[in-house]
């Protein structure tokens, strides 16, 4: 009786109230104590259930809650001696699981009263897949029976990824994990639980607010230790390792109903920064990380000091939205890395640092790095909140950096877009070194740095500025991002060295710099100007103080530098170099898209000074001068015409203004007045026709006045007015006058020194012009020999000289010529005269010649015309044409070696005792010579010369020829005494020539040779050609007219085409 009662039942089938579910049991076998049914303990000693199928309905799920705790589900097992189950499965329709092949088996511990040892062991389904797991452990009740306590251990075999209860947030792609916990329960109701979940081949994705990042791990493993209290698991330790990271942190997650929340807090050692990037949580924290900073590292390792998530469930769901920035925290440091890899000046090598984020406010402090000779001290970046519509971050840097790479930085962060970006595309840095601190905002959309402050210490920093080596030994540069910039320091170009300083606002649109020391000009102008046509040169360097202020689009520059050696050349003047007494001041005005502007320059010097201003255009090459002067003296001063420089000395006056086209000369027009004194031009050092001038100008567009000059042309005083149009030909008519003028003076000068005088006029000036002109000498004279008045008219045409009319009016002569000497297109002259004297002496012609010793006196009547053509002045006597009318009446022949030959010859022949009387010292008396002659060539020629004295008379033919200097004549003389006392003397060696009414003596020489000395040969009787007898019975016995009528000599002129004067109806007919 007293044995354990055994009851199996079969195929037992239990249907839950409300529809809750059911229970199918295919064996069931219960074990009673007989005791216990003796004391009414209707519950088994133990219970077992074979081929057990559990159905759980979804009503169930809603009344689970009300049913009891856990206790009221597993403590009557507890209660058994032994419970156990095979081939069990359990079906809930509210989870996508079912438990098969489910062995249980609960004995109650016989060491620990109140425990149970527990075996469960089966498999968990979800679709086609299957995980294999085992509980073990011991179990108990408390002693109020409200909580199990005990030890379990779990073990899952490869268990899907998707099957852990994720966020939907995550979604996985792949993977399995091993799950190993253990589980222990206090009978204060705690419940402590540890273990490890090894992952494998794991590919899931976080999306959240359009953000996504897809994760994949080869191998990921987590170990934890926590409790579980009062409905809330916390997980103190944990670690999360992977290949190449290792994770530790803390885990709290709150179940209790109405509270649902979460703590996450992390940290980790170094790990590679590619790694850290694969684990970060992109999607979590703001897209800054992603997007701004992450792309401009590489390499190095990263540490993460602390990361924590923390909140209600509806609060970390939303970490995007401002209000849950308290949720989300991150400190990471970082060693070893490179920013901006390759992309100088950014790159940096060795960078270090720390990021801290809290409150969504983020902040990277700490920073250092090195890049070439640049390196980074303690940079820092502040984002104040990472909620904001954009992220402006706060930089600060304290750094030494190379200059070129400062430079470039400079010029992309923030000089780009300032007034002064054109400027850096002609400055290369070469060399040196900053110290700098700076603070700013950078702007990513603009990709700008907005520079709040910052100090900047310079030296020895080179770099180039167009061709201009430029070096700042020292420098110190301050900046305030609301105000702008003060610079101070020296830096020095190529043999100078300044101090400089100035001031600018933040984008440079104003700004002021002043520089003092010791430069060279013409560097100086490069480096800080625009180019300019005005070339300034000197050799030594300058003291000179120069400002530059720019205001917006408008740019002054003003300078006061000596000019000691310093030289000036344009294409139209320039000045050789300065004493030390010279200065010069000048502002320049330059404006954006206006012509450039010189608003002022002075030149002082020793004896005065002169005023400018200018502008120039580079778009039309138009070019604007305003020049003034109460009184200057020029010194040095070059101008150049016509490829030729012309130095030019004297004082001068002038208020005018001038425009032009800087390659066209020909579109210049001058405006104002001008006044001079002392003007010499100089040519190769020798002064040219414009010497010791004084003039009056008055200038109107293309228009000249010339109101009045005075000038000393080859020691002769000229006064000279008119009116002159037009730079590039030269058109009007000028007036010359001089009260007395000395023509011999001027051919000799002309002859010696002429041509490198008048080329400054004639060969240049003249070039283009068409200048008519009238020439004025009140009292004109040849020597010693007054020619009275002389005028002129004629034309300067460019580069050729025509005379159109000449006059001399002298007491005893007149002279009317007109000719031109041309340049253009071939070198040539031409000149015709018509002379006519009255009783002019002739001693006045021999001395003003230049013949010392008077040889003939008399007085000349005649009438001649003349002519020369031919391209060079020495052909002049071969070029000679012309014919003429003379007479020479009462008149000695002072000398002569024609005549005293014959003289002698005659007294030889007993025809004179003895000279005659009137052969004195004084010279030979003769009544008249006269005669008519031609030229030809240069040849001069008479076909009969008379002389008529009370000795004898003379007749004469024959040729001169001038270039030679040679003379060829037959010379006939007839003594006056008769014939018969000639026969009583012997013996008788004339010819005796009989007429009708007479009979003369006439003796035959031949005159050869020398003009100057030439021989003088008797001719005997019996040697007397025919023609000389026909030519001596013509002139001597028989009266004829010896002039010709020059008017067939002009007609024959005209038919040469050779231009007759002016004044030839004046020429007599006879």
């Amino acid at each position: 009786f007293w044995r354990p009662v055994r009851i199996r039942a079969y195929d037992v089938q239990i249907t839950f109230y409300d529809g809750e579910g059911s229970l199918r049991i295919k064996n069931l076998i219960a074990t009673f104590d007989p005791k216990g049914l003796l004391h009414q303990r209707w519950a088994p000693h133990s219970l077992g259930l074979e081929g057990a199928q559990l159905t759980l309905n979804n009503h169930l799920k809603t009344n689970w809650a009300a049913k009891g705790s856990l206790a009221t589900y597993i403590g009557g097992l507890l209660t058994l001696e032994r419970f156990f189950l095979s081939n069990g499965r359990i079906t809930a329709q509210w989870i996508p699981y079912t438990l098969t092949d489910l062995q249980v088996n609960v004995s109650r511990s016989k060491e620990v009263p109140g425990l149970s040892q527990v075996l469960v062991l089966g498999h968990i389904n979800k679709g086609k897949a299957s995980v294999f797991y085992t509980i073990r452990g011991k179990i108990g009740l408390a002693e109020k029976g409200d909580q199990p306590f005990g030890s379990l251990k779990l073990t899952f075999d490869s268990v899907p990824l998707a099957w852990f209860p994720l966020p939907p947030q995550i979604r996985v792609e792949k993977g399995r994990a091993d799950l190993k916990m253990t589980l222990i329960s206090d009978k204060d109701t705690a419940v402590r639980t540890s273990g490890t979940v090894a992952g494998r081949d794991l590919r899931f994705s976080v999306q959240r607010s359009g953000r996504k990042k897809v994760y994949a791990f080869s191998r990921l493993d987590l170990s934890f230790a926590g409790d579980y209290r009062k409905s809330v698991l916390h997980i103190p330790r944990f670690t999360l390792r992977g290949s190449g990271f290792s994770l530790k942190g803390d885990f709290s997650y709150g179940l209790r109903k109405g509270h649902w929340f979460a703590e996450l807090d992390l940290t980790s050692p170094y790990m590679s920064f590619g790694r850290f990037q694969e684990i970060f949580p992109d999607p979590v924290v703001s897209p800054w990380f992603s997007e701004e900073l992450f792309p401009s590292l590489s390499g190095g390792e990263v540490r993460i000091d602390h990361f924590f998530l923390k909140g209600g469930l509806e609060q970390i769901q939303h970490l995007e939205l401002a209000q849950n920035a308290s949720c989300i925290g991150l400190e990471i440091s970082w060693k070893g890395m490179e920013a901006l890899k390759n992309k100088r000046p950014w790159c940096l090598e060795g960078l270090s640092g720390t990021l801290s984020l809290r409150n969504g406010s983020l902040s990277v402090t700490d920073v250092g790095g090195m890049c070439g000779k640049s390196v980074v001290k303690n940079a820092s970046l502040i984002i104040p909140s990472v909620y904001a519509p954009r992220l402006e971050p706060r930089i600060s840097i304290d750094a030494t950096m190379a200059f070129p790479d400062l430079l470039r930085a400079a010029e992309a962060l923030f000089l780009s877009t300032s007034s002064l970006s054109g400027f850096f595309d002609n400055v290369r840095a070469r060399s040196g070194l900053v110290g700098f601190h700076v603070e700013g905002l950078w702007s990513p959309s603009k990709s700008q740095f907005q520079m709040d402050s910052a100090s900047f210490q310079f030296n020895e920093c080179a770099l180039d500025v167009g061709r201009i080596p430029i070096v700042l030994e020292q420098g110190s540069l301050q900046a305030r991002g609301s105000i702008g910039y003060w610079f101070k320091g020296n830096l020095s170009l190529v043999g100078s060295r300044f101090d400089i300083s100035g001031r600018a606002d933040r984008d440079f649109e104003t700004a002021a710099l002043r520089a003092e020391g010791k430069g060279k000009l013409e560097e100086l102008l490069a480096a800080l100007g625009p180019e300019i046509p005005v070339k300034v040169k000197g050799p030594n360097a300058n003291h000179y103080v120069i400002s530059l202020t720019k205001s917006f689009d408008d740019l002054v520059c003003e300078a006061m530098v000596g000019l000691d050696g310093v030289s000036i050349t344009s294409p139209m003047f320039s000045k050789g170099p300065g004493d030390e007494s010279e200065i010069l001041f000048f502002r320049f005005h330059i404006t954006k898209g206006a012509p450039l502007c010189l608003d002022k320059a002075i030149w002082f010097s020793r004896d005065g000074h002169l005023e400018a201003s200018a502008k120039y255009s580079p778009l039309d090459a138009m070019v604007e001068v305003k020049v003034s002067t109460p009184n200057m003296a020029l010194d040095g001063v070059n101008l150049m015409v016509g490829g030729k420089v012309y130095r030019v000395s004297g004082q001068v006056t002038c208020d005018m203004r001038i425009t032009s086209h800087w390659h066209a000369l020909d579109k210049i027009r001058a405006f104002g007045k001008l006044e001079a004194r002392g003007i010499t031009v100089y040519q190769n050092g020798t002064p040219t026709l414009f010497k010791d001038c004084a003039m009056s100008l008055a200038f109107h567009g293309k228009g000249l006045d010339l109101n009045w000059m005075r000038m000393d042309v080859f020691g002769i005083p000229v006064d000279i007015r008119g009116r002159l149009k037009g730079w590039d030909r030269l058109t009007g008519r000028v007036l010359i006058h001089l009260n007395h003028a000395d023509l011999r003076h001027g051919l000799v000068m002309r002859k010696k020194s002429m041509p490198s005088k008048a080329r400054f006029l004639y060969g240049s000036l003249l070039q283009k012009a068409n200048i008519r002109f009238s020439v004025d000498i009140a009292h004109a004279s040849y020597g010693n020999m007054d020619l009275g008045s002389l005028t002129a008219t004629g034309v300067f045409s460019r580069g050729n000289i025509h005379v159109e009319r000449c006059r001399i009016a002298a007491s005893h002569m007149g002279i009317s010529l007109a000719g031109y000497l041309k340049r253009n297109p071939t070198p040539s002259y031409f000149f015709t005269a018509y002379i006519k004297a009255k009783d002019q002496p002739v001693q006045q012609l021999i001395k003003a010649l230049g013949i010392k010793k008077t040889f003939l006196e008399g007085k000349l009547t005649m009438e001649a015309l003349v002519s020369s053509q031919g391209q060079q002045f020495s052909e002049f006597i071969s070029g000679l044409y012309g014919e003429t009318n003379f007479v020479i009446s009462k008149g000695k022949i002072i000398k002569s070696n024609v005549l005293i030959k014959v003289l002698d010859f005659l007294s030889v022949q007993k025809i004179f005792t003895k000279k005659p009387p009137d052969l004195s010292k004084e010279g030979f008396y003769f009544e008249e010579i006269k005669g008519n002659a031609e030229i030809k060539g240069g040849i001069l020629r008479s076909d009969e010369v008379i002389m008529k004295s009370p000795v004898f008379n003379a007749i004469a033919r024959g040729k001169v020829d001038l270039k030679r200097g040679k003379v060829k004549a037959d010379l006939g003389a007839q003594p006056f005494v008769t014939i018969d006392s000639l026969l009583s003397k012997v013996p008788l060696v004339g010819y005796i020539l009989t007429g009708k009414e007479r009979a003369l003596l006439v003796y035959y020489f031949k005159v050869r040779g020398p003009v100057t000395d030439p021989e003088v040969t008797y001719v005997p009787l019996k040697h007397m050609g025919k023609s000389i007898v026909l030519f001596f019975r013509r002139v001597f016995l028989t009266p004829v007219r010896i002039f010709k009528n020059l008017r067939r000599f002009a007609e024959k002129l005209s038919k040469m085409g050779r231009p007759l004067p002016p004044d030839e109806p004046l020429i007599q007919k006879y």
